[in-house]
């Protein structure tokens, strides 16, 4: 849950410094253009357009004075770890820039930030932030590999087909996968057919041996072991709590 406690697009607001004080939320700031520049903890931190900064509660803060920047800030509170670093280059993808302006143009009709749209818009800005995190972060074979995956999950997978794709050894693929996603390309792929399989089952137009063969699984039965194993239940149980 989140808890938005203060929201500001300084576009036609005064332009103000801010003194050295430690947060009790935590502070995401997106610059449009111009430059901002924060110390926290007393480390400079210059943000130019396109730049996004994330402070976690109780750091130490300071926003030097400007003249000619605009940014969009949010002050927030929430139980749930937001895994992102300090500062992220170039972080106002296209996806981040139309939430935002989905987030202002609400803010135009009302300015009660419990409004449960708003919550909704900066958890979906967190989520969409920490996926380019962990893309840029992610290295080439590692999303070569998921791209695969995503491409081809409905059909029969082979490690020697990834390796293949990729170019690389099927030793050196399993052990740059797992060491970055914590998980096997085997367990991966499992993953990905029971996720695409929950959607699948949700929308309710086919049956269920017909969902798992188009998710990959040849063998129904092991379908639906896979699926209660991941999921905790069985996909005829997981489909009735839809439709019940």
């Amino acid at each position: 849950m989140i808890n938005l406690t203060f929201y500001r697009h300084n576009l036609k607001l005064p332009h103000t410094g801010i003194n050295a004080n430690k947060i009790p939320y935590n502070e995401l700031t997106v610059v449009f253009k111009g430059r901002l520049c924060y110390t926290v903890n007393g480390v400079d931190v210059p943000l130019e357009k396109g730049d996004i900064i994330y402070i976690p509660k109780d750091n130490l803060r300071q926003r030097a004075p400007v003249s000619d920047a605009e940014y969009i800030s949010f002050n927030f509170k929430t139980d749930t770890p937001v895994h992102l670093p300090l500062s992220m280059k170039d972080g106002m993808s296209e996806i981040v820039y139309n939430l935002l302006h989905v987030f202002d143009s609400i803010f135009q009709y009302t300015n009660n930030l419990q409004d449960e749209r708003f919550e909704l818009i900066l958890s979906c800005l967190l989520k969409q932030l920490q996926k380019q995190y962990e893309l840029q972060s992610e290295p080439l074979l590692v999303a070569k590999i998921k791209n695969y995956i995503r491409l081809n999950f409905s059909h029969k997978i082979t490690l020697a087909d990834i390796s293949m794709d990729t170019h690389y050894s099927i030793p050196h693929c399993e052990m740059i996968f797992k060491q970055t996603t914590g998980m096997s390309i085997a367990r991966y792929i499992i993953k990905k057919r029971i996720d695409e399989s929950k959607s699948l089952l949700q929308e309710g137009t086919l049956s269920l041996p017909e969902i798992a063969d188009e998710v990959g699984f040849s063998d129904y039965n092991y379908f639906s072991r896979a699926f209660k194993k991941e999921v905790g239940i069985t996909p005829h149980r997981y489909k009735n709590s839809y439709y019940l």
